[in-house]
């Protein structure tokens, strides 16, 4: 309750502590906006990322949430859907085994035929 009545009086006064590497930090929107953009696109581990800015996993998730919530972020991440060329190969695979199984089915009822015939 403190903090925030000292926050509205004096808001750019308030010193944020958000690491023991880097006790006061003042993180510019640039900054802020690049550490949660490198988390969206997870070239790199949320703990690398917090750990080269200097600012715990939390802060770095409380930055994603102030500046894009947490729907658009749902919406950015990778999904572990398969590839259109993955797919397009998988479904290639899958018709030639079949047409290899209407093969072998056309000689058995080709040699069903000449036994009858026979």
């Amino acid at each position: 309750m403190l903090a925030r009545w000292v926050n509205e009086l004096y808001p750019d006064r308030r010193r944020i502590f958000t690491s023991k590497a880097n006790p006061v930090a003042p993180f510019e929107p640039e900054v802020k906006r690049q550490a949660v953009m490198a988390l969206c696109t997870r070239q790199v581990s949320a703990s690398e990322i917090a750990r080269r800015i200097g600012v715990s996993r939390a802060v770095l998730y409380k930055w994603k949430d102030e500046i894009i919530g947490n729907s658009a972020y749902q919406t950015m991440r990778k999904h572990n859907e398969p590839s259109l060329e993955a797919e397009r190969d998988a479904l290639r695979e899958e018709v030639a085994r079949l047409n290899q199984e209407i093969r072998r089915r056309q000689m058995e009822l080709d040699i069903l035929k000449r036994r009858r015939k026979s």
